[in-house]
């Protein structure tokens, strides 16, 4: 987490499993976005993954986040079945990706 001006500005959590990762949480607040700070962040989470030998990283987000659909795809994540604890639902979006 990163603190400015006493308010939170960035986010990013990822949750291990035995076969795979899932970003539980991607946030940065609007006066900071389009400055990069997602990519940093999901690199980040990415390496974590990495480190700890996880092949698949998987995340589920709201179909109407459209820009961070796009910008998941543009990070080589594929629209998938539900994983996990999700099962369908008619507004979620689940996506996975090789790391």
């Amino acid at each position: 987490r990163v603190h400015v001006d006493q308010g939170l500005c960035v986010i990013g959590a990822i949750k291990l499993f035995d076969d795979y990762a899932e970003i539980k949480r991607m946030f940065v607040s609007p006066q900071y976005r389009g400055r990069g700070v997602a990519q940093l962040i999901l690199d980040e989470l990415i390496k974590w993954a990495r480190q700890n030998n996880i092949k698949k990283v998987c995340l589920e987000t709201g179909d109407k986040f459209e820009a961070a659909i796009h910008f998941y795809k543009k990070n080589g994540f594929q629209v998938c079945e539900p994983f996990g604890q999700y099962k369908y639902e008619k507004h979620c979006t689940c996506m996975a990706r090789p790391v």
